[in-house]
């Protein structure tokens, strides 16, 4: 029996390839940010060019630099002809652009050289040392790890002593910033695109011997070097190698306990998803860059004229067209079910699920198992608790999301979705082997519902289900689940300090997708007689998630054109005609995919619904109503039934000031050596105003954060209308009353500023989340924000996208925003910052207002001495972590430690000659 080293030793050879596949992703990555689905694929290219001069030619000295070169001019070709132009894309598009890549490339190698694998002669040392009581290692393993262990050590050096690895810091963190310092990116991104592809390379030439050569073989090599590269979030080499050695001797040590080759191939992959969920955060952290810009969001209005028409055009197809396109359709249909899973999951709140087609087969398998013929469930039974798997399933894929996010998500999702594949879908145990399961005919409405038998019935079925499943994914975009989500995808922070629990947001979003994905399993499980479970296969998922995203996928009809698309559905069924075009399709259908990712990043559904709102106005003779968001349904000005307060036109209240809303008591924070926080006492009482001044790093937004439990203190207690929150989470200190704007807006973008408003008046809303399905919910906008709108003068702004409002009517709209919780206290960051004097006028009205009117305590952090000598009752100092004088305003500013302290000079000037006490807007 082998010793555990042995096993250690016997796993350096996969241990070392997936080190370099992962060097080579975190290159990449940390040159372009890009997450390079397509570096399997890349490395094959310049496998298939060192056998070539290998085998045919026997010079392995001419074979090997062929193939590094091959692999890096490749990779170079994908960044300059693909990457570089979607640069600004979303990083949805430009991880969808890589897997387009993949199918270029893979469908070119199958064109060439077929899709059988071909085997290189050994070129490596064959000889062994022996060591110890049996203990052997392979020389050939010895140079494959390292040749890893020096290429990371290069690679580490690179990026923290060089020039280049700076310029690649720094493009990572901050594009924009970079290419405001000029530096080259088009250069780092060729350099690290090169060196990429160099190194997918140089570990498939390696791997030649052992596994061969194939497009499948080394295209699903980036799986291991992907999972490798997440603990360190693609940018630790160290760590990316670490991980791959774990990996890969994992692997070897799983085998040697005997246990399956699929658990073999899964175990490690799901460790790793695991440890992503222990390290991960509910919330991200400040600073942590947001997508700049996201995929175009459906108003979810349903357009009746079109859906009739559609309907009606595919009832005729069905009758009239032979049976052969009604079995197209029913594919067709199946990955429309599977299309509306990824919209509603990607599309309206942003989780890269990369594992619906693993939910849909997971489904198929439990239906499978229930209704065969041993067991005896009737077949809608046994769909329903297929169905009720998948949505387990979905929690619980819900569940990693709501401490993962982004690209590691993404990677995370994929791993999960592989280790569903290998230990479910390809296991004997569920899928019966060779044998397979053996379905029964279903009977619906006293019809048999069988695709041989009745393929036009079959596909009237499909038809129906997926028309109600589109009207619900409408439904959901014009609810408040909708607007929920788009919130959540938009700005997470933002989102949870309004009072919107994120993880649940999330949990809920995957849960009801993976409903449309179960259906769309169970439904293409009945087409055959003998279960085929190959069709949920992982790369077939990834296929409909980019055509769902090239079609628009934050669009219903980007759900129909993947549909329309899909391999053996309705353009299948119209190509059967042209037998010679099959071996092209993989190849043909992944240059159509990065044509139009690259001229309409948006998708086909935002290009065409664009084009006929601009060919609508040059005919109508009034203006075209605004498609931008869902707002049809909200009445501004009507008092909002739940929320309570002083509107337009009602009395004065005199708020009871001795009340203290918000108290803390010595706060401290510390990060790393640096002590932001020593000591912080404050009392705000309500209806005051509180201005919090001091330089720039003075611990202002860090106790912010603080008060609203995005960051926990080290000491202290916060207690907020009386009551000790300290250890509460944003959002139930947000629901306790406590109210906040950020310094960075932290507003929903694709969102109209209504919608936005909408998004806090909800957020407690539980029921409507389900309801929206059936019929969306309305909410009205209180008079009294609908008055404090007309103060600072947006009110006529609320319907254009918050995208496209000035910086003014943005930063006033999150003041909004905020009061639409009903908060007791609120927290202003520098809310006057790029307003205007008339802006800032309003600002100090409306502050009155929300102080005198109301009784909302405030605290404003403000660099704007005017606002705050007009707008505070008194004002605390911070310099350097600690509170130096707190307050009647005049006094405080008066003092000469504070004017040192605050802007390094004996007289603090305000920024324009102070008003007289008497005039409006003044505090008194």
């Amino acid at each position: 029996m082998l010793t555990f080293l042995q096993y250690v030793l016997l796993g350096l050879s996969g241990a070392g390839a997936y080190g370099l596949s992962a060097l080579g992703v975190v290159t990449v990555y940390r040159g372009t940010r890009v997450l390079n689905f397509a570096h399997g694929a890349v490395g094959m290219v310049g496998a298939y060019a060192f056998y070539e001069l290998l085998v045919r030619h026997y010079s392995l000295w001419l074979a090997i630099p062929a193939g590094l070169v091959g692999g890096g001019l490749t990779g170079l070709a994908v960044y300059v002809c693909v990457m570089y132009p979607l640069r600004a894309s979303p990083s949805l598009n430009r991880l969808i652009g890589t897997f387009g890549v993949t199918l270029v490339l893979t469908g070119s190698a199958t064109i060439i050289y077929g899709s059988n694998l071909r085997l290189a002669p050994a070129f490596l040392p064959r000889r062994v040392f022996h060591f110890g009581s049996g203990t052997f290692v392979s020389e050939a393993a010895i140079i494959i790890y390292g040749a890893t262990l020096v290429m990371a050590v290069a690679m580490t050096l690179v990026f923290f002593r060089t020039r280049f690895g700076r310029m690649c810091s720094a493009i990572e963190d901050n594009r924009m910033a970079a290419a405001v310092i000029a530096i080259p990116e088009f250069r780092v991104g060729c350099l690290t695109w090169a060196l990429g592809g160099v190194l997918a390379s140089l570990a498939g030439i390696l791997l030649t011997p052992v596994i061969g050569v194939s497009p499948a073989a080394l295209t699903i090599l980036v799986i291991p070097a992907l999972a490798a590269g997440l603990p360190g979030e693609f940018r630790s080499v160290p760590l990316a190698v670490l991980t791959a050695s774990v990996i890969g001797i994992g692997q070897s040590l799983i085998t040697g306990y005997g246990l399956p080759s699929t658990t073999v191939q899964a175990l490690p992959l799901a460790a790793v998803v695991v440890v992503l969920i222990i390290r991960g955060r509910s919330l991200p952290e400040r600073g942590v860059p947001l997508e700049a810009r996201l995929p175009a969001l459906t108003p979810g209005r349903i357009n009746i004229p079109f859906a009739t028409a559609l309907l009606a055009l595919v009832a005729v197809c069905i009758i009239v067209l032979p049976s052969g396109f009604a079995i197209g359709l029913v594919f067709s249909a199946g990955t429309c079910l599977l299309g509306c899973s990824v919209i509603v999951a990607t599309g309206y709140a942003g989780q890269l699920n990369l594992a619906p087609m693993a939910i849909a087969g997971c489904a198929a398998v439990v239906t499978a198992n229930l209704a065969k013929p041993s067991v005896g469930l009737a077949w809608w039974l046994a769909t329903l608790c297929g169905i009720a798997a998948a949505i387990g399933l979905g929690t619980a894929v819900g569940t990693l999301a709501a401490r993962v996010r982004g690209v590691n998500l993404a990677v995370a999702t994929l791993a999960l979705a592989l280790a569903v594949q290998y230990t479910v879908l390809t296991s004997d145990t569920f899928t019966g082997g060779y044998v397979g399961i053996t379905l029964p005919t279903p009977h619906l409405f006293g019809a048999q519902l069988s695709l041989a038998a009745k393929p036009r019935f079959y596909a009237a079925v499909m038809i129906g289900v997926v028309a109600l499943c589109l009207v619900t994914v409408l439904n959901v975009r014009r609810g408040v689940s909708g607007r929920r989500y788009a919130a959540v995808r938009a700005n997470e922070r933002g989102a949870a300090a309004l009072g919107v629990s994120v993880p649940g947001t999330k949990v809920m979003a995957l849960t009801v997708s993976s409903v449309y994905a179960a259906l769309a399993g169970c439904l293409l499980l009945f087409t055959t007689k003998v279960a085929d479970f190959s069709r949920f296969d992982l790369f077939v998922g990834l296929t409909i998630l980019a055509y769902a995203i090239v079609g628009g996928i934050g669009f219903a009809t980007g759900a129909i054109q993947a549909g329309i698309a899909a391999a053996g559905g309705v353009v299948g069924y119209f190509l059967n005609d042209v037998p010679s075009l099959s071996p092209y399709l993989t190849l043909i259908g992944g240059v159509l995919m990065l044509q139009l990712l690259l001229t309409y990043p948006d998708g086909i559904a935002k290009f065409t619904a664009d084009l006929i709102n601009e060919k609508l106005k040059r005919f109508l003779p009034w203006p075209a109503r605004s498609r931008t968001g869902s707002g049809a349904g909200i009445r501004a000005g009507a008092p909002a039934g739940n929320h309570s307060g002083p509107g337009q036109g009602e009395p004065r209240l005199s708020p009871n000031r001795t009340e203290v809303v918000l108290r803390l008591e010595r706060i401290s924070k510390r990060f790393g050596a640096s002590n932001v926080l020593s000591d912080v006492d404050l009392t705000v009482r309500a209806g005051e105003v509180v201005g919090m001044v001091g330089a720039n790093g003075a611990g202002k937004s860090t106790l912010v954060d603080v008060m609203a439990g995005f960051t926990r203190q080290d000491s202290g207690r916060v207690w907020i209308l009386g009551q000790d929150r300290s250890l509460r989470s944003v959002v139930k200190r947000s629901r306790a009353g406590l109210g906040r704007t950020f310094q960075g807006l932290e507003l929903f973008e694709d969102l109209t500023g209504r919608e936005n408003i909408q998004v806090a008046l909800e957020s407690r809303r539980k029921l409507g989340l389900l309801l929206d399905l059936v019929a969306p919910s309305r909410s009205t906008v209180p008079a009294r924000i609908v008055e404090v709108a007309r103060t600072v003068g947006i009110d006529s702004d609320l319907d254009a996208k918050v995208g496209d409002l000035p910086q003014g009517s943005r930063r006033l709209l999150a003041l909004l925003r905020c009061l639409a919780t009903s908060p007791r206290f609120i927290c202003l960051d520098e809310p006057a910052a790029g307003l205007n004097e008339v802006e800032r006028d309003r600002l100090v009205a409306a502050l009155e207002v929300i102080s005198e009117r109301w009784g909302v305590a405030v605290v404003l952090i403000e660099h704007s001495m005017d606002v705050i000598r007009r707008a505070c009752d008194r004002v605390v100092v911070l310099d350097f972590g600690r509170v130096i004088a707190d307050g009647p305003t005049a006094s405080v500013l008066e003092r000469p430690d504070v004017q040192e302290a605050f802007l390094g000079r004996t007289d603090l000037e305000p920024d324009r000659e102070p008003e007289p006490v008497d005039e409006p807007g003044a505090r008194r």
